[in-house]
């Protein structure tokens, strides 16, 4: 049913993921401010799509436990009744260990489809992920992910590797290579390459560009063999932060083409946010679809209504959300706006309004959460304290005040200095809580200020001017 036009690919294609890190997806309001459900299908295509984009947790030695709502077991359906279950485990650092996939093969009678298994490396992300398929009653390794990342956790490269049904081995597929602002830390570009000939080949390329620490544009290039030639891009104009309108052009001839721009409409009306897609059509804008977002007194997405022109059909996404922010079901249909229909898509998983799990290729889903106490990873049997590490001003310029609440008269307490590519900058003792850091030799940048005492270590982000 969604038989969406090259501009409608464009305008969701393009929502740009501005900071790729090793952690959850990012906590957002507006649904279509994120990843598009076309974007997600263009994905799948290329791509196991569970495979490719599931993200850890990545906690930092500086907090002690707390609590955490965490989804537990997620009973899905199709548009006939079939059901499948999917149950986690996890360690003490509340990160998912074991993701198990179970078809029900009779009433309360489940059986093993697939698997995945996490493995982490010392600061909590996630290092590398294989996916297990059960067959003749055995489960078999049918894909490997590994991962690598800076010293403050953004992800550098992704690799995904599957089983040659030929060969029986694990074979290369693609790679993604991220590279970010040296200041910011934002996302500027991420390459795509795929295994070829015994060697990987470039394939696309996404460029990001920002202003006032908003996205500015997102270029798409692909590869011809020998160089880098633009394909489609987005332009983001702002309204005090919020995003007022998206403009897309594609490549033809030397030049960029105008293709249709998104409008977005934050009513008078609490909870209600409208966008309109447009196309450019012999010198002039023509109405394409339109999604209409709503939500609730505690700002959850309850609605989320798909309506192209002229008006045929319309897709549709509803929520709903436990007193904690939840989201305990989900469905999607097709209709009228007067019958509605059963029809297979990707509900989203909420908690706390950030968008949690994706459910590709479902009809609705009942998701169970359970609160827990996590620890922050690696630091389950050390006594953390309760306040932060602290540093100010930031930015600096010459010299920067550095507050710790692990200083201890009887152990050597360090503080050291990092780039972004892990070279270090200098290094001192300190000799009190409250010390101050000569910065006047620092070159210009964003740096890692890093605090050790003994087994404990405190991590923290800051600006030299």
């Amino acid at each position: 049913m969604k038989n969406f036009n090259l501009f409608s690919i464009m305008v969701l294609f393009l929502l740009c993921v501005v900071t790729i890190q090793g952690q959850n997806y990012r906590t957002h309001q507006l649904r279509s401010d994120t990843y598009s459900r076309e974007h997600l299908q263009q994905q799948k295509i290329h791509s196991n799509y569970h495979f490719t984009n599931l993200h850890s947790s990545n906690f930092t030695t500086a907090n002690p436990e707390y609590l955490k709502w965490i989804w537990d077991t997620i009973i899905t359906f199709d548009t006939i009744g079939l059901r499948q279950r999917i149950t986690r485990t996890d360690d003490a650092n509340c990160n998912e260990l074991i993701e198990l996939t179970e078809q029900e093969s009779s009433k309360n009678s489940w059986q093993n489809v697939s698997k995945y298994v996490f493995y982490y490396n010392v600061k909590g992300n996630v290092d590398s992920l294989y996916e297990n398929i059960w067959h003749n009653n055995a489960w078999i390794i049918g894909g490997k992910q590994t991962r690598t990342y800076d010293l403050t956790g953004n992800m550098l490269t992704r690799m995904n590797q599957f089983l040659n049904s030929d060969s029986g081995k694990i074979v290369n597929d693609s790679k993604e290579i991220y590279t970010y602002d040296v200041l910011t830390g934002s996302k500027v570009t991420l390459t795509n390459q795929r295994w070829k000939k015994n060697g990987w080949n470039n394939s696309s390329q996404d460029t990001c560009t920002y202003q006032n620490g908003n996205i500015s544009t997102d270029t798409w290039r692909t590869w011809n063999g020998y160089q880098w030639v633009d394909s489609i891009r987005s332009t983001y104009s702002y309204n005090v932060g919020k995003i007022q309108n998206i403009n897309n052009d594609y490549w033809r001839n030397g030049s960029w083409h105008v293709s249709g721009r998104a409008s977005y409409n934050y009513t008078y009306t609490p909870g209600i946010l409208i966008v309109l897609y447009e196309k450019w059509s012999n010198n002039s804008w023509i109405n394409d679809h339109q999604q209409t977002f709503t939500y609730d007194s505690n700002s959850n997405l309850i609605t989320e209504v798909t309506q192209p022109f002229p008006a045929l059909w319309n897709n549709f996404y509803t929520y709903s959300y436990d007193a904690n922010g939840n989201s305990i079901t989900g469905k999607y249909e097709i209709g009228d706006s007067v019958n509605w229909h059963p029809y297979i898509g990707t509900p989203d998983i909420y908690s706390q309004k950030a968008e949690v799990y994706k459910l590709p290729d479902i009809y609705r889903y009942e998701a169970r959460w359970l609160l827990k106490t996590c620890y922050p990873f690696g630091l389950s049997n050390l006594n953390v304290s309760n306040r932060k590490l602290s540093v100010f001003p930031n930015p600096a310029s010459e010299t920067i005040t550095v507050e710790t609440p692990i200083f201890s008269s009887g152990k050597e307490t360090n503080v050291s200095i990092y780039n972004l590519f892990g070279q270090q900058f200098g290094q001192q003792l300190l000799d009190k809580t409250t010390s101050v850091v000569e910065l006047r030799n620092l070159p210009k940048g964003l740096y890692i200020l890093k605090v050790s005492c003994g087994d404990i270590m405190e991590c923290v982000k800051f600006v030299k001017e």
